[in-house]
């Protein structure tokens, strides 16, 4: 799964560069605490994070997941005497363990992630390989 936050470099541009740190501080702290022992959490860079759960196959299970990193991130992040909203978009797809190949993973969710952003912004996307409803993959 692949997570980012919309917006986030305008976001940081107004706030400032100490602010944005410390809301990513924020969110990667609720990454961890959402993540099960078995799952693997990293951030990749700016507001990218990833999510690597290697016993979730089922697409439902992984939209259980997915939807509960949405719902541990989408409260707002209170600093000091501000607080900031998060629109968290997450890119999901699956692989059997035998077809494990991480840069394409990363392709294929972010591909997701961006087909997220352009229907609407917040939410969940899986990828689908090919065409889906005329729209390339």
């Amino acid at each position: 799964m692949l997570i980012d936050l919309d917006r986030f470099r305008q976001l940081a541009d107004q706030l400032g560069g100490a602010t944005a740190d410390a809301i990513l501080c924020v969110i990667a702290h609720r990454l961890a605490r959402a993540a099960r022992e078995t799952d693997f959490v990293a951030r990749l860079e700016g507001a990218e994070f990833v999510l690597v759960a290697d016993d979730v196959s089922d697409p439902n299970a992984a939209r259980i997941v997915a939807e509960w990193l949405l719902e541990t991130l989408t409260p707002s992040v209170e600093l000091e005497d501000q607080s900031v909203s998060m629109e968290p978009n997450v890119g999901v797809t699956l692989t059997q363990a035998a077809e494990l190949d991480m840069p394409l993973l990363l392709r294929h969710a972010d591909m997701a992630r961006y087909a997220r952003k352009r229907s609407g912004r917040g939410g969940v996307s899986f990828y689908h390989p090919g065409p889906v409803d005329g729209q390339p993959a």
